[in-house]
């Protein structure tokens, strides 16, 4: 049988200090002890009720503005013969370009504000819970205070991105006289490798909140601290640009084959909302492993 014990107790330094205890023996006297798992999944799951709700405004705003529906036209047009040679790079032009999003930019604007804040308020959650133990339900100044950060952070990858995709569209321009075919396979081969570039980027500037927010450093010295940091952690920057983008192309998938916007919609947003409540996890997990600080979250069970 587990039990689990949390114990408060001041220390001679008069800080706040959590012990775990118990009580319960096995028939030979013995007490077997087993801490909580320091995964981000593991906190992810035990703090769900903390997390996903927060995310789900932000989450549905990022499925209804940047998901991948115009990779399906795309493709029903190629299937129904009505991109050509002439003007298959334009198509490119329209679809992966910023100018897929037409008359609801704005609609981007909005979702990147909101997220912005759903981010912060989050990592400022997770900080206090890994460093004192305790979650406060809506720390509403200090989320607003990291906001501007963040969305600046946010507006710089977004950026790049469409600098990336800017370049998809020159090169498939170039490709232009080798045939349709050519250029689309071309072209979505370099859109997923832009993702995979996306996503070594964010990966490697991740930590870069936690050191700011813990460290009182500034922005641009906890992104250089972040670097180097993560320079270490080339497993989890690879999966991270691997699984991303695997993720995109199956939700694709199967949006194109179900073919209803909606579909496409709400299996992004599923996707993004996991991606929302998940990253502060990974995120402050990461800082946590590297610097080798004591998190207060983790608590321990004792069974016998």
């Amino acid at each position: 049988m587990l039990k689990k014990y949390n114990c408060c107790i001041i220390s001679a330094k008069g800080r706040r200090e959590t012990l775990c205890v118990s009580v319960v023996q096995n028939f030979y006297g013995e007490i077997a002890v087993r801490y909580q798992s320091k995964s981000a999944i593991a906190y992810f799951f035990r703090n769900f009720w903390h997390l996903v709700p927060w995310s789900v405004v932000s989450a549905v705003l990022l499925g209804m503005f940047c998901n991948n529906n115009t990779v399906i036209v795309v493709y029903h047009d190629f299937i129904a013969g009505n991109i050509t040679a002439e003007n298959v790079a334009t198509t490119v032009l329209n679809y992966a370009g910023v100018l897929r999003f037409g008359q609801y930019w704005w609609g981007l604007l909005v979702a990147l504000v909101v997220f912005s804040f759903t981010e912060s308020l989050l990592m400022v959650k997770v900080e206090r819970h890994m460093r004192v133990g305790e979650m406060k339900a809506f720390p509403f100044r200090r989320a607003l205070s990291l906001t501007p950060t963040v969305f600046v952070f946010v507006l710089c990858v977004t950026a790049v991105l469409e600098c990336l995709n800017l370049i998809v569209v020159g090169i498939a321009f170039l490709l232009q006289s080798f045939g349709v075919t050519a250029v689309l396979w071309t072209s979505a081969a370099l859109l997923v490798l832009v993702k995979v570039l996306l996503m070594l980027l964010i990966g490697t500037l991740l930590v870069a909140f936690p050191i700011m927010i813990l460290e009182n450093y500034s922005f641009n010295q906890a992104l250089s601290y972040s670097v180097r940091l993560m320079s270490e952690k080339r497993r989890f920057l690879w999966l991270l640009a691997t699984l991303y983008p695997l993720t995109e192309i199956v939700l694709t998938v199967i949006s194109a084959l179900i073919d209803v916007y909606a579909v496409t919609v709400t299996l992004f947003s599923l996707m993004y909302l996991v991606g929302i409540a998940l990253m502060p996890s990974v995120t402050f997990k990461l800082y946590y492993d590297s610097v080798g600080g004591e998190r207060r979250d983790i608590s321990c069970v004792m069974f016998g």
